[in-house]
């Protein structure tokens, strides 16, 4: 924090309100209150209805107990984000890059369905298969869509796209 503006209250400080909000869960509201208004404002319905789910591998500078390594793409951690179809964040988990997205998957999904119970189905990538189709399927009011042809190249998979364009915005 030696370069930060003068206006940024010091590495302290800021580290301490950190901490007793996600303690306290003042993170997890916000984000719920922030995607309420969001969907209110765009004339849908508070709670979403259906769940778009993906991960990728990122680049993180603090130290972690969770950090495996995929040796499949050479990387580290993995970020989990759920999203509604409007590309709000319902739930964002880091996790270790060597454990696989089915597995990863369904502990995000249930904790997603808690907060979220009015949610009634699912989409993710070819990777959401085994595992985590089987958890979803379990459930009797819940629905999954999953590929199950992975197409040669590149093509739009409808509404998968919301939650990479949520990846695009957060990582510029």
């Amino acid at each position: 924090m030696a370069h930060a503006p003068k206006r940024i209250p010091n590495y302290k400080t800021v580290n301490s309100f950190y901490t007793r909000a996600t303690k306290n869960g003042l993170w997890e509201e916000m984000t719920a209150l922030l995607v309420q208004k969001t969907r209110l404002n765009a004339k849908r319905n508070a709670d979403p209805s259906y769940c778009l789910i993906d991960s990728q591998s990122v680049k993180t500078t603090s130290a972690s107990e969770e950090r495996g390594f995929d040796g499949g793409k050479k990387s580290r951690p993995q970020t989990t984000p759920h999203t509604d179809v409007m590309g709000n964040l319902l739930k964002v988990v880091v996790g270790a890059a060597n454990i696989h997205d089915t597995i990863a998957g369904c502990d995000v999904f249930v904790s997603v369905l808690e907060k979220y119970p009015s949610l009634l189905g699912v989409c993710g990538n070819e990777g959401y298969r085994g595992t985590f189709l089987r958890l979803v399927e379990s459930l009797p009011k819940y629905h999954t869509s999953s590929p199950k042809i992975v197409l040669k190249g590149w093509s739009v998979l409808p509404k998968r796209w919301c939650v990479d364009r949520t990846f695009g915005w957060l990582l510029g």
